[in-house]
Parts: structure tokens; sequence; C-alpha cells
């Protein structure tokens, strides 16, 4: 079983592959093809760790089996599936500007492509990993990057500047310290033109062991 809020996110995100996908001179039928991939990929795939073989298997035997009409999933495997990911990712990180000493390894390539994805789709994300797989410096590498107009990548000018309200998360944390970090972005939000208010709970899993339970908080403010 499925949540509906995953089933609308897999929808929103196919729609906006898609847009982006014949921007960049891709034919409908093939950007069509390639979005429906990729917002699988992105709302179910990433969330696997040892399973994402099996998923892309049965996924798109699946479709195989049944799809119609305007899109054809034939020949379609995993080598494929992963070939579509590689290249959208490495669209993405193409664009990216790094700064010295800075290598695009798998776990940083991953966590940018699908932290651009979610925050251009005001799409909560949860990024988890040890100490050093490259969760801070993405989001650093993010924010360093879009700056609206001012972007020194031509394809990032199509996007809004992305402020990060930060919060550090501890066994301490509140309710009301969390509420106010989001009105913070909310008031940056409101304030500013072409500017897209990300609030970044960093260490959110030490808040889990605080006694004043302050993530119900989420439910409301997402």
């Amino acid at each position: 079983t499925v949540s509906l809020r995953d089933v609308n996110r897999c929808i929103k995100l196919l729609n906006w592959f898609h847009e982006i996908l014949q921007k960049r001179g891709m034919t409908y039928k093939e950007a069509l093809r390639r979005s429906m991939v990729l917002s699988l990929m992105t709302c179910y795939h990433s969330r696997l760790s040892n399973k994402r073989a099996g998923f892309i298997n049965e996924t798109f035997r699946y479709f195989k089996a049944t799809a119609r009409g305007e899109i054809s999933f034939a020949g379609l495997d995993s080598s494929i599936v992963e070939k579509y990911i590689h290249e959208e990712e490495m669209f993405w990180i193409e664009n990216i500007n790094p700064g010295e000493g800075i290598a695009f390894n798998k776990p940083l390539s991953e966590n940018l492509f699908l932290m651009i994805v979610c925050i251009l789709n005001k799409i909560p994300i949860f990024v988890v990993g040890k100490p050093g797989s490259s969760k801070s410096l993405a989001i650093e590498l993010i924010t360093s990057n879009f700056h609206g107009e001012a972007s020194k990548t031509p394809f990032f000018k199509n996007f809004p500047i992305i402020k990060v309200q930060s919060h550090q998360c501890s066994p301490l944390s509140t309710a009301q310290g969390i509420e106010k970090v989001f009105n913070k972005a909310i008031e940056a939000q409101t304030s500013g033109n072409n500017l897209l208010s990300v609030v970044l709970l960093d260490e959110v899993g030490l808040a889990e062991q605080s006694p004043h339970l302050p993530l119900k908080v989420l439910h409301k403010l997402l």
C-alpha cells in the first residue's frame, strides 16, 4: 500500500520533469517516457537501499504489460532506468559550481539531485546518512549556486533564489523552536521577490529524543 500523498507527489513530479525535459529540447514522447521513470525513481526508488534493482524490475515488468497509448515501455530494463537517472543527475550536477577540492561522488550526486528536485517542487525530504555522506555539503552547494537571475550558470537563472533557514535539533528541542524557524522562513518568502525559502532541520533524529515531542508540530506545518 502507498499513501495518496505519494501518488500526488509522483504526478506533480511527472508533470514537472516533462516540462523541464521538453524545454531542454526532448520530444514530447521521449520526455514523457523519461518523466515517468524519473518521477517514480524520485518518489520510491530513492528510499530503498539494497532493493533498488528489484523495484525497477518489478515496476517496469508491470508497466510493459499494461501500458497503452502515448507511451511505450518496450525495451525498458534496469540498465536503461539507471542510465536515465544517471543522465539526469549529471545534467544538474554539471551546472553546479562546486568550488575547489570537491569531487562529485555517488552520495553527493544523489543528495544534490534529490534535494534540488524536492526543493524546487516544494516537497519535504528527509536525507538520511552517516556523518561524512555529503548531506550538509549538498545543501551548501545548492544555496551557493541558486541565485535567481544572478546565478552564474545560465540554466539556473530560470529558477528562484534558494535561501535556507536552519534549525539545529537536539534532545531538548521544542515545538515552539521548530515553529519559530518555519515562521521566519514564511516571513522571508513573503517579503522576497523570486525567493524560495527552505527550512533545514539539522540532525532531526535528535529531536525524537526530546521529552517535549517537538516533531508533532510538523503535521500542522507541512
